[in-house]
């Protein structure tokens, strides 16, 4: 193998796989990324045995080869590089020679042999999302997955796709989010998709949506799932499992919906936080003021206590007292688009709903209060 790329392309590349690799210790060759020359391009590939990310870039490849190379020493020495500068890379045996202006590394290499194949795509469920689309539906559930591993289900978001709309769901069973469009995907056949996707493999998506593209490929198989990101494809396991049936959870309507601005919920979260996070990380919103206000309490007792008054509007509700975390309400709430956030309600201990003007078709976002 001989060739020569620039810097910033394989930088760029390199990001795409930093993250897959060095998940898995019991074989070393999993901690190697491979580099292989394939039709004028250098393909690199990184797997944990869960999920294989395979990036390409232009190449002036003078001689063919394939090798695999320790991440962590590869990545460190082209992050470090100019961005305009050249990169040689020639392999000599099992030895891989690195040269970038005043700068020469030589780095021993594993046979490729030994790099687990990373799964193709054959014949499967086949459609295509608009990059946008995708990557607002991941930014409004992902971080509702859960991260306890007792439930695996749990610990990915539940992907419907129903004709030409796409449905986005995660929850931890103490909050959930729910995304839905019904435009910017585009199929073939009318069978319903509804698999589970690690949520790992999805922040691995996001990632790499952050690149400019055209389209995102999406191939769902019996146990795969397949993205196609532009030069980049992203292939890993479904979760097994039954999602929960939630629907019936949501509310179909709410006694009292009141408006606050989203940047005043949030400063007074942030600072119901540092003192929540000394007792049981709670919050107490006290709605039905007299003043008309809402008032955001924590108070640990050792410590000192916080309370905040945000202007809110809506009326019909009596005095109301209601338990959170902090956390889910400023996350929900840090989710919506537009200036002013509503939080809709029944009673203290049935599911609250966080929305906004914005996104109140698309998006559901509801939490369960803490009961005491």
């Amino acid at each position: 193998m001989k060739l020569s790329c620039t810097q910033e392309n394989l930088r760029t590349a390199l990001s795409s796989l930093e993250r897959v690799v060095g998940k898995q210790s019991t074989l070393p060759i999993l901690s190697n990324i491979l580099l292989e020359t394939e039709r004028g391009q250098l393909r690199l590939s990184a797997t944990n045995l869960e999920i294989g990310v395979i990036t390409s870039i232009g190449a002036k490849i003078e001689a063919e080869g394939k090798i695999t190379l320790p991440a962590k020493l590869f990545i460190n020495f082209i992050q470090n590089l100019a961005g305009d500068q050249i990169v040689g890379i020639e392999q000599v045996g099992t030895q891989v020679v690195l040269e970038s202006g005043n700068y020469t590394v030589k780095i021993n290499g594993l046979d490729s042999k030994d790099f687990p194949i990373i799964p193709e795509k054959s014949d499967g469920k086949e459609f295509i999302i608009e990059p946008e689309v995708l990557r607002q539906g991941l930014q409004k559930t992902l971080f509702c997955v859960s991260l306890n591993e007792s439930r695996p289900e749990l610990t990915g978001v539940l992907l419907v796709l129903q004709q030409s709309k796409l449905l986005l769901t995660a929850t931890d069973s103490f909050r959930l989010a729910e995304w839905s469009m019904q435009a910017g995907v585009e199929r073939e056949g009318e069978d319903d998709v509804r698999v589970i996707i690690p949520a790992y493999t999805l922040q691995e998506v996001l990632r790499v949506l952050s690149q400019p593209m055209e389209s995102v490929g999406v191939t769902i198989e019996e146990n795969q799932v397949f993205f196609e990101l532009g030069s980049t494809h992203i292939v890993s396991r479904l979760i097994n499992g039954k999602f929960p049936e939630y629907q019936a959870i949501i509310p179909k309507q709410y006694a009292v919906e009141v408006v606050v601005a989203q940047e005043d919920l949030q400063r007074a979260l942030k600072i119901a936080t540092s003192f929540s996070a000394y007792s049981a990380g709670e919050v107490i919103f006290h709605f039905g003021m007299e003043d008309g206000r809402l008032e955001i309490g924590s108070y640990s007792q050792g410590i000192g206590e916080q309370v905040a008054k945000i202007p809110a509007t809506g009326g019909g509700i009596d005095p109301l007292q209601i338990i959170f975390s902090p956390r889910y309400i400023l996350e929900g709430a840090t989710a919506q688009q537009g200036k002013e956030v509503t939080l809709a309600l029944n009673s203290a201990t049935t599911p609250v709903r966080i929305s906004s003007e914005a996104d109140r078709v698309n998006y559901t976002y509801i939490v369960m209060p803490i009961r005491k």
